[in-house]
């Protein structure tokens, strides 16, 4: 987080896009209000005009876009989700400047591992299994489990 904090501040980037992901979203909340800037998650598209970033996400369960633009001064802090932008817009060719930043590390990491708990064995790992079969109270007698009901 601090390296990261440092490099921004020196370097004052446009945008700083982050994966929309379980790892994305941890991270990137933390990031912005260290910094002090506006984060719009799960965005699906985005556009620039002159100075104005113009961000596009979905809400009420993706059945609408709503597009908005942070305010203040850059950078702002955007997570894009898993292919919300197509692999045929990339563009190819040239070449990425890679650049080395000196980094001081003050102290250790806040977060300590206390545990690590395994599922139990002899347990259903539901993410494995072909057919996931599941009932509610809807149904009310075991029998209309049955298949062929």
């Amino acid at each position: 987080m601090e390296v990261l904090k440092s490099i921004l501040e020196k370097e004052k980037p446009f945008l700083v896009l982050i994966g929309h992901t379980t790892q994305g979203m941890d991270f990137a909340p933390r990031l912005s209000v260290r910094l002090r800037r506006p984060l719009i998650a799960g965005c699906v598209e985005y556009e620039k005009q002159a100075d104005r970033l113009i961000l596009t996400r979905q809400v009420f369960n993706a059945k609408m876009n709503m597009k908005t633009s942070p305010r203040g001064e850059p950078p702002y802090f955007a997570t894009a989700s898993p292919g919300a932008f197509p692999g045929d817009e990339v563009e190819t060719g040239g070449s990425a400047a890679v650049m080395a930043f000196p980094v001081q590390l003050s102290g250790g990491s806040r977060r300590k591992l206390l545990e690590r708990v395994e599922a139990p064995k002899g347990k259903a790992d539901l993410t494995s299994a072909p057919i996931i079969v599941s009932g509610g109270r809807g149904l009310k007698q075991k029998r209309k489990l049955q298949p062929g009901f």
